[in-house]
């Protein structure tokens, strides 16, 4: 019978791995057989002790303990068998528990009472521990005493009208005085038994009434009565409580009767049937039980013969060395997985020894003939794989492979990679190869095989889009057809020609962009409807100043003229309010490079010629033209160089040809001449030409108007709605046959919408509009006028009538 309740008591733990175990191993029977006092024993000397005896421990002397101890106890009178010793004394503790020791006693007068099941500083302990105070009356007593003939003889401790207590919002309040019993029998059994509590009448009983019942041997040995108070439920290395209430308690003489486990006996069968698995690094494995064995130990060598044997009495951990083995696991289960840190294409042997710990005095191996098994881990992946070039169509790839020499396969895929919330990873979707794979075939899981064979240091992969996101994985592949489960991954841009975009709205979110070189501190970044790149972690040197970059994918210029556009801000960032970052000594060098090695400055930003922001999360667009590397292939590296902490971010970048007759730039509203239906529009030449034509629509149409042609600027369009969005774009008319690209769209808002007689007129300033206006009229709403100045502010509706114009703002 013992057996078969250890045995279901190990399955109901076979997702715990255990280190010590013997009190897994206890069984529980609830009984109320009735509570006999003892008299004549020996007292302990609780009235003597400091005031507060719920951190007081006793031990032999009479000494009361207030801290961590290890001294002699009060003699139990036999030897009683705990924890796999043959414990000879005793600690008593007036909360309500005893520790144990043999020839002497280690504990702790621990503060955090409630917590000394799970805690350390009171191994081989036992008892009963009230979430709240107790104390001590005039009729409390403490003491004990051995009764019986050997060799059936009990030590009883006795805790008579301990008094149960709680300090509430309403005061001290008495929850009931109890009497409680520990019994340790000659064979290891153990007995609580209850008297006297039932709660006192009217008393309010809450969360802070539980109680903590159990036993404990080493670390997280420890066994809880849960349930109710009636059953014979148990919880092993669980913690919690027993609720306490008025129809909750134990009925007076309940016995919870632990029967202590037998000592231990090696299994008398190794288990059978072991399968296994491997990948490159791995190994997994699952075995049938042994209804002997309690536990299994499972072992992995490269022998199939262990040099080292298990010694009983031991409990080995995963990751300790035994002999030429190496412990994978103790464990109650019947399936296991190695380490991930095993070599590739290598033949390991795995040993499983049966096992008894539910028990005391163990454990006990069975180390005859244990269960072993035979398997050979998948190739090492390979080494390394790099983009070595790339060109408008085509990727080169360099690949590193395995020290076995494996050919390789490479597959790609440009379908991004998502977690279970469909956000955005790095790298690409791919699945696990299998079967026979040849070029051209696909991945189930994800992934297209481009390449099948030695690893190379010059791999091309052709037929492929310009300035495109792709993702490569590589595995290796042995003769027998077997593919390595570790790999190595690249991700790589292809070359792009002009007008080139940044593609960044296919890069994942916080994450560095792929296919791009950087230093650490770019990531992408969501800015407003696109994404950009961002540094929010650049530091400061005031001294030398602090260096940070980042480097496009290859770029083909044109033959002449090339221009930079980019989207900059960089602000100082302040809890009460961030401002715009200006430039003292620092500076921003666009610069070019052709091989990576060697790069040139075509531009400079700094203070002299930064675009200052009007505020801190304003964005300054810049237009950088170069002559240089004309006609090559190149990346841009923005270096920046700056002496204060700020944050920088940089969105919309692209390149495209500086035409010969190019368009305006900087395209803004002149804000003296732009009011109620009209509005000026101004730009910035980047030739020398005369003539220019402009084009408008409001934002939310479709068609621009005729274009109109102008010899100055700033251009006055009027007859404009009031209030209402206007997108407008330039160009420049070099000559009479040539003309420039449309500029980038500008969008403003036209005015208030007036019909008085100055406007009519003709065109005055918006200061001469404004004080054309009749005098509004304020209507307070509420029950008095609003004091301003002051650090509250009232809302308040003030109601602006204009009666020339019917307009009400609110």
């Amino acid at each position: 019978m013992r057996k078969k309740l250890l045995f279901m008591l190990g399955t109901l733990l076979s997702a715990i791995e255990l280190v010590a175990q013997p009190m897994a191993g206890y069984v529980l029977e609830t009984s109320t057989p009735g509570y006999n006092e003892i008299t004549g024993g020996t007292v302990v000397p609780i009235t003597t002790a400091v005031d507060n005896i719920n951190n007081v421990v006793f031990t032999n002397g009479d000494v009361a303990n207030t801290t961590a101890f290890t001294t002699q106890g009060y003699p139990i009178g036999f030897d009683f068998k705990y924890n796999n010793q043959q414990m000879n004394q005793i600690a008593i503790a007036p909360r309500g528990y005893v520790v144990l020791g043999k020839d002497e006693v280690a504990g702790s007068a621990t503060t955090n009472w409630f917590q000394i099941f799970k805690s350390s500083g009171n191994d081989n302990m036992l008892g009963l521990i009230y979430r709240s105070d107790v104390s001590i009356g005039d009729n409390t007593e403490v003491s004990f005493k051995v009764i019986g003939e050997a060799p059936g003889r009990q030590l009883v401790v006795q805790w008579k009208n301990l008094i149960m207590q709680v300090d509430s919002w309403s005061g001290l309040e008495v929850k009931a005085t109890v009497n409680f019993q520990i019994k340790l029998s000659e064979n290891g059994d153990v007995d609580f038994c209850f008297n006297n509590f039932q709660p006192n009448d009217g008393v309010t009983m809450n969360y802070n009434d539980q109680f903590k019942i159990g036993l404990r041997g080493t670390g997280n040995d420890y066994l809880i009565k849960s349930g109710s108070f009636s059953d014979d439920a148990t919880s092993y290395g669980n913690d919690n409580g027993m609720a306490w209430r008025a129809n909750a308690y134990p009925a007076d003489g309940t016995t919870y009767h632990w029967d202590a486990p037998e000592d231990c006996a090696a299994p008398a069968s190794q288990p059978t049937a072991l399968e296994l698995s491997a990948t490159s690094t791995q190994v997994s494995g699952q075995f049938t039980a042994e209804t002997s064995a309690d536990h299994y130990l499972v072992l992995i060598s490269n022998s199939p013969t262990l040099t080292t044997l298990p010694v009983d009495g031991t409990y080995y951990s995963a990751n300790e060395e035994l002999g030429d083995a190496t412990v994978v696991a103790y464990t109650t289960g019947t399936s296991f997985t190695t380490a991930s840190n095993l070599a590739g294409a290598t033949t390991y042997y795995l040993h499983v020894v049966g096992v008894n710990s539910f028990c005391m005095f163990g454990p006990k191996y069975l180390t005859a003939s244990p269960l072993l098994g035979q398997v050979t881990t998948a190739p090492n992946g390979p080494v390394e794989l790099n983009i070595a070039n790339a060109e408008l169509n085509e990727l080169t790839l360099s690949a590193v492979g395995n020290d076995a020499g494996n050919d390789i396969i490479i597959a790609y895929t440009t379908e991004p990679l998502y977690n279970d919330y469909n956000q955005m990873l790095t790298g690409g979707k791919f699945g696990e190869p299998a079967g026979v794979l040849n070029v051209g075939d696909a991945i189930e899981g994800g992934g297209t095989v481009v390449y099948k064979g030695a690893a190379s240091a010059s791999i091309s992969v052709s037929d492929l889009a310009e300035a495109e996101l792709y993702h490569f994985k590589a595995w290796s592949v042995d003769n027998a057809g077997n593919y390595s489960s570790t790999s190595v991954t690249v991700d790589g841009i292809t070359a792009g020609s002009l007008p080139w975009f940044d593609g960044l709205e296919k890069q994942s979110p916080y994450d560095a962009p792929m296919g791009w070189k950087q230093s650490d501190e770019w990531s992408c970044a969501e800015i407003d409807d696109t994404q950009g790149l961002e540094n929010r972690n650049f530091g400061s040197d005031p001294v030398n100043g602090s260096e940070t970059w980042f480097e496009t994918p290859d770029i083909y210029l044109s033959e002449g003229m090339n221009r930079l556009v980019f989207n900059l801000n960089m602000y100082n960032w302040a809890r009460f309010g961030s401002t715009a970052h200006n430039f003292v000594d620092d500076n921003i060098q666009i610069q070019l490079t052709t091989d990576g090695e060697n790069y040139t400055t075509v531009y400079t930003i700094d203070k002299d010629n930064q675009m200052k922001q009007s505020s801190y999360d304003e964005y300054k667009k810049y237009f950088i033209s170069f002559a240089e590397c004309a006609g090559q292939k190149v990346r841009v590296r923005f270096l920046f160089k700056i002496y204060a902490t700020a944050y920088l971010t940089i969105k919309d970048i692209r390149m495209e040809q500086k035409g010969d007759c190019d368009y305006p730039v900087n395209l803004r509203t002149v804000e003296e001449q732009t009011y109620g239906s009209q509005a000026a529009i101004d730009w910035t030449c980047q030739g020398e030409e005369d003539a220019w034509e402009v084009r408008y629509k409001k934002s939310e149409a479709d068609d621009w108007n005729e274009p109109v042609l102008t010899q100055q600027h700033p251009f006055v369009i009027s007859g404009l709605d009031g209030l209402t969005s206007y997108d407008v774009q330039v160009r420049a008319r070099c000559s009479a046959t040539s003309q420039s690209d449309w500029s980038e769209t500008f969008t403003f808002q036209s005015g208030l919408p007036t019909k008085t007689a100055n406007q009519q007129a003709g065109s005055i300033s918006k200061e001469h509009w404004a004080r054309s206006l009749p005098k509004p009229t304020i209507t307070w709403v509420g029950s008095s006028a609003p004091l301003f100045g002051q650090e509250t502010i009232c809302s308040i509706v003030a109601i602006l009538r204009m009666p020339t114009t019917g307009i009400s703002l609110l």
